[in-house]
C-alpha cells in the first residue's frame, strides 16, 4: 500500500461562529436542560426503587431452593408424565 503525504490543509470553510442561530442555541440549549433535568429525576427515582427491588427481591427469595436445575427439571418431568399416564388410562377404561 502506498503512503501519500500527510494533509496539512485544514477546513478552511468552517467557521464556529456561523454554526448556530441565536435561535437554534436556544433551543437546543433548552432541550439540553430538560434532558439533563429528566436524567436526574431517573436517577433520583432509580435509587428509590433500587431499594424498594433489593427489598422485594428479598421477600421473594425462595426458603426452598433445589440442589440444581437438573434434579427439578427431572422431577418436574417425572410427575407430568405420571399424569398423562393416569389421564390415558382413565380415557382408556371411560371408552372401551
Amino acid at each position: 500500500m502506498a503512503v501519500g503525504p500527510r494533509q496539512t490543509d485544514s477546513n478552511n470553510r468552517y467557521d464556529p461562529n456561523q454554526d448556530f442561530t441565536s435561535d437554534q442555541l436556544r433551543r437546543f440549549g433548552h432541550v439540553a436542560n430538560q434532558a439533563q433535568r429528566n436524567r436526574e429525576q431517573r436517577e433520583r427515582e432509580e435509587k428509590l426503587f433500587g431499594v424498594v427491588k433489593t427489598a422485594k427481591k428479598r421477600a421473594l427469595k425462595p426458603v426452598v431452593t433445589p440442589k440444581n436445575a437438573k434434579e427439578a427439571k427431572s422431577l418436574r418431568y417425572a410427575v407430568w408424565l405420571f399424569v398423562a399416564l393416569i389421564a390415558a388410562l382413565w380415557i382408556m377404561y371411560m371408552t372401551a
